[in-house]
């Protein structure tokens, strides 16, 4: 499964890069994994729904779905990992990173980042028209 960065998340993940040196490797990790967790092809489940993968909503031709990425090496607690709100479109095989968030900053307002992803997503199955 390919990774279709627009860039739509960049600002955020270099704010959580300051705050945690190895945080890039580890967002590579975690796309890696949720490209074999998504992939028609292989269904692996390297993760699994759950604690750490949910989804946010499915539409017709694509779902949007939330995912804590663990950062090695820090002292954060799994509630306090950086989420990464993510659109998948099956029939592409294409995985788009859309919002990133730091758990200092998801506390407040977690609707506000779901519905950014939300509103990305569609604009993203529009622009690609699948």
């Amino acid at each position: 499964m390919q990774c279709d960065d627009r860039g739509y998340c960049s600002k955020a993940l270099k704010k959580i890069s300051k705050d945690y040196r190895g945080f890039k490797a580890d967002m590579e990790r975690a796309l890696k994994l949720l490209g074999d967790r998504f992939c028609p092809m292989t269904r692996e489940e390297p993760v699994k729904p759950g604690k750490l993968l949910h989804r946010v909503t499915a539409a017709d031709t694509y779902e949007v779905w939330k995912f804590s990425v663990a950062v090695a090496g820090s002292k954060l607690r799994p509630s306090q990992w950086p989420r990464l709100w993510f659109g998948v479109v099956e029939s592409s095989k294409v995985l788009v990173p859309l919002v990133a968030a730091r758990h200092k900053e998801y506390d407040m307002d977690e609707a506000r980042f779901e519905n950014e992803a939300l509103s990305l997503m569609e604009k993203y199955s529009q622009e690609e028209d699948f």
